[in-house]
């Protein structure tokens, strides 16, 4: 898979990169021919479980085509419950230890414990007496899973020291960021597109797992399958809250102005300046390396396709 665009060396060959891991996500393929991106940072940790999803090895049609992991977009809820459940089977957990979440672009980071999950939200909806919306209409049954998954204030990240549980974060361009406590089994997974990154979301999960006892210098982080500078161009509106936010940044690592309006924008950059801001060493900050809209073939990527996609996930747990 690539890295950037092949005619872009300008952006691809950035001194940025010149002394960091960009290349830590790697394609991980069974004879059953459901490919996962995995991590050799994180591979190492034999109590994790730890990929992003591919388009591939689902059974949607059309854009959806075909592991579609999005639970707010048109697709039916026959084919997401049906991927929701090849994935599980494909990664050795039970569908209902998943932890879901309806994304708003926030910096909500919450602690995920068995009723944050699948299941545990069912069993929260019975008791409320809602569980009657679910029904063979597939619209109401999507508003159902939308409900399990959903909080009013919204979520787009979770920490945890429980075992067993699956977190899950969804995406079609923004990034992804695996946090990893290895001393003391601690991890958070959040959802990081240009307004979590301006916002530190990735910093806010690491002030949680310090609240749990971790200590940042022992973590490692995770920049995972997302666009690449090359193929994000942003308006001045945005690039100038990342000046702001970014002051004390080398900016030129963040943002490259093309004319007068126009910033490519590197969120890979930005996310690991939040990541060492935070407490994290260097040497354990790592970059998959591979851009979802230079590989709209095996991601989704909502730039490539003017919306018309599904969702890639990332997931990230503590084995029983």
């Amino acid at each position: 898979m690539k890295f950037f665009r092949e005619q872009d060396n300008e952006f691809r060959q950035k001194e940025f990169y010149k002394d960091k891991d960009i290349s830590d996500g790697h394609i991980f393929e069974e004879e059953s021919g459901f490919p996962l991106i995995k991590y050799h940072s994180l591979d190492k940790f034999d109590w994790l479980i730890s990929c992003q999803t591919t388009r591939k090895g689902g059974v949607s049609e059309g854009y959806f085509s075909e592991l579609n992991l999005g639970i707010s977009n048109t697709d039916s809820f026959e084919n997401i419950e049906k991927n929701y459940s090849l994935l599980a089977e494909r990664l050795g957990v039970f569908p209902e230890n998943i932890v879901i979440t309806h994304q708003v672009h926030s910096t909500n980071v919450v602690y995920a414990d068995e009723g944050m999950s699948i299941g545990g939200r069912i069993v929260d909806l019975k008791e409320k007496g809602k569980i009657s919306q679910f029904t063979e209409d597939n619209t109401n049954n999507r508003l159902f899973l939308r409900e399990i998954s959903d909080n009013s204030d919204g979520i787009d990240g979770f920490y945890t020291d429980k075992a067993g549980l699956l977190l899950s974060t969804t995406f079609a361009d923004c990034v992804p960021i695996y946090i990893v406590d290895p001393v003391e089994r601690h991890i958070a997974l959040v959802h990081s597109g240009w307004k979590g990154t301006v916002n530190h979301i990735a910093n806010v999960a690491i002030e949680k797992l310090e609240a749990l006892g971790s200590k940042a210098e022992n973590m490692t982080g995770v920049v995972g399958a997302s666009i690449c500078q090359t193929c994000y161009e942003v308006t001045d509106d945005v690039a100038s809250e990342f000046k702001k936010e970014f002051a004390d940044a080398n900016i030129s690592d963040i943002l490259q102005q093309t004319d007068e309006i126009h910033y490519q924008l590197d969120l890979w950059a930005a996310n690991w300046y939040n990541l060492k801001r935070a407490g994290l060493q260097s040497e354990n900050i790592h970059f998959c390396g591979i851009c979802t809209m230079c590989n709209s073939d095996i991601l989704f990527s909502h730039r490539a396709t003017n919306g018309k996609r599904g969702n890639i996930n990332a997931f990230l747990g503590i084995r029983e």
